[in-house]
């Protein structure tokens, strides 16, 4: 019980990191063409 509860929040906070990265490089890439877009 207590295994798979360790088990199980470890593969949460994996995601939660996965998801922080999508955004982070989402938010880059939004900047980025803004500034490209800008800049043309």
């Amino acid at each position: 019980m207590r295994g798979e509860f360790s088990v199980r929040s470890r593969g949460m906070d994996f995601s939660m990191d996965f998801i922080y990265i999508i955004q982070s490089l989402s938010c880059g890439c939004l900047i980025a063409w803004a500034h490209v877009a800008r800049a043309s």
